[in-house]
């Protein structure tokens, strides 16, 4: 099949490619990045900006996807009003193209920040509850390409991501973090150990966004482990991997699920997708890539 990918250079992006290429599928990815050695012959790299459709339009039209994975999101972490917008219109202005030159099924990467403040197993009716500018702005990207959808008699697949961690991941971000501080022996610094996230590995994250992209489903999709994990005890589990005991301990665990959320992903289960990573050999991973990194 012929897909059309965005944000192949990021960290979703990446093993998502190396999926669509593995599972056999022709690949257009649409990035500002130079192509990456390597690149399988499977892939034509098109250098573009998706805030000038001008960059891109010729060269969707000409490759024709039958499908399009749609994953950039510009600028995080600003969430500001104005990054917002410009993410929600370059979204909107994709999904118009795509579907004038024939492509009939768009899957993309939304956020479960898209639920707000809620607690518990979430499934995907769950009313959002006072969510803020970058998930309202994902929401609102969400209606208007299913609107779009609609009307070229495509299909929309809209994968709610939870917490997913891996190598390549920003450095400000919760795992690497973690690794930093258990790699240089200081004590993981945690304002809420308590806190229950779903972490998802990054490759098994990718293959539910890519077959989301294959499947010609409509509708919201939770992307995450299906479990409720404090991050005290995240950090406990990567202390551990590292040789060091553990800081945070069984009372980051108490009555863990009341204080966050996690995602209830028996639809994603229902189109034959299964997390295949398990937390520990996850982090196990992630830990030695940040070892070989290390400057250290």
């Amino acid at each position: 099949m012929r897909v059309l990918l965005t944000g192949a250079s990021g960290f979703l992006g990446r093993p998502a490619l190396g999926a669509l290429t593995s599972r056999g599928h022709e690949v257009l990815a649409l990035s500002r990045q130079p192509a990456p050695n390597g690149l399988s012959e499977r892939v034509r790299w098109h250098a573009s900006d998706l805030n000038a459709p001008d960059s891109y339009r010729s060269a969707v039209s000409d490759f024709a996807p039958q499908a399009a994975l749609h994953l950039a999101w510009e600028g995080i972490p600003d969430f500001g009003l104005p990054m917002c917008l410009r993410n929600l219109q370059t979204g909107v202005l994709l999904g118009e193209i795509l579907f004038r030159a024939g492509c009939r099924h768009l899957a993309v990467s939304g956020s479960c920040w898209e639920y707000g403040k809620v607690s518990g197993r979430i499934a995907e009716g769950c009313r959002p509850m006072t969510p803020g500018i970058f998930a309202a702005s994902k929401t609102s990207q969400r209606m208007l390409l299913e609107s779009l959808a609609t009307a070229a008699g495509a299909t929309l697949a809209w994968g709610r991501v939870f917490y997913p961690y891996g190598p390549g991941q920003k450095a400000s971000s919760l795992a690497p973090t973690l690794c930093r501080a258990v790699i240089s022996g200081e004590r993981p610094a945690l304002k809420t150990p308590a806190v229950v996230n779903d972490f998802l590995y990054v490759d098994d994250t990718a293959e539910a966004l890519v077959l989301l992209a294959e499947t010609p489903v409509s509708g919201i999709f939770n992307i995450g482990s299906g479990v409720g994990t404090p991050v005290g005890a995240l950090a406990d589990m990567l202390l551990r991997l590292g040789g060091r005991p553990a800081e945070f301990g069984p009372a980051c665990r108490a009555d863990g699920e009341a204080a966050g959320f996690f995602a209830d992903v028996s639809a994603l289960e229902a189109i034959g997708w299964r997390p295949r990573t398990r937390l520990e050999v996850g982090l196990r991973r992630t830990l030695e890539a940040f070892r070989r990194e290390s400057p250290c």
